[in-house]
């Protein structure tokens, strides 16, 4: 009889685990799916459903999926897989050349930067940028960035560009618009870089275009 018992103990423990040994796939706008994942990479998830091992194997791209729990406790959220929005945050310094004749400007042609940003969305960063020679003349621009990346995207590198709005502060105030055009990097620790061209479009002064660096660090 004790036999009898333990070895229906051992069954039902089997079953047991085995309906729990499965992944969960939460697609978006979806129910979550029991399944075994058999493969994951960053351009495809390929699964099979837990009631079918043998059955057909279906492919889904991330940008389709919330997330997956795994059968051991691990949660894989795809809502926070792209870089930009895992650190939003970001502080950077730099340096800012002159490629052109800056006219009548009092900028001498190379500036050390100081820029603050917040990524709002993978594609969409905010900024405030702050410029000096260390003399009499400095500037500020504040707008925003757009990001070539999707949501789901694990790319370290993106191409940008974007519209800020400025002052120049020498002897007068001259508004300019400020167009980047660049590229931006983010590494696993956070470190982070950029480089840009910018068009510099003065109301009352000559265009200026100039080549910035800049180098930082990104916050969670």
């Amino acid at each position: 009889m004790k036999k009898s018992l333990l070895f229906l103990a051992l069954f039902v423990g089997l079953i047991v685990v085995n309906v729990n040994a499965q992944d969960t796939l939460y697609l978006k706008n979806h129910k979550p799916l029991k399944v075994k994942i058999l493969k994951n990479t960053s351009k495809m998830i390929s699964y099979r459903f837990s009631d079918y091992p043998d059955g057909v194997i279906f492919s889904v791209k991330p940008a389709k999926i919330s997330k997956i729990v795994y059968k051991n406790g691990y949660i894989q959220d795809f809502g926070t897989e792209n870089p930009r929005m895992n650190r939003p945050f970001g502080v950077s310094t730099g340096l800012c050349l002159a490629a052109t004749e800056p006219g009548n400007l009092g900028y001498g042609g190379g500036m050390f930067l100081l820029a603050f940003d917040y990524f709002i969305m993978p594609q969409i960063d905010l900024q405030m940028n702050l410029g000096t020679e260390l003399s009499e003349y400095y500037y500020y621009s504040m707008g925003a960035t757009f990001h070539l990346n999707s949501n789901n995207s694990h790319a370290r590198f993106t191409p940008f560009t974007g519209v800020l709005f400025g002052l120049d502060y020498d002897y007068t105030r001259l508004f300019f618009v400020q167009v980047p055009v660049g590229v931006s990097y983010i590494n696993h620790w956070g470190l982070s870089a950029s480089f840009s061209l910018n068009s510099m479009f003065y109301f009352k002064d000559y265009p200026l275009l100039t080549a910035q660096l800049n180098i930082g660090l990104r916050f969670k």
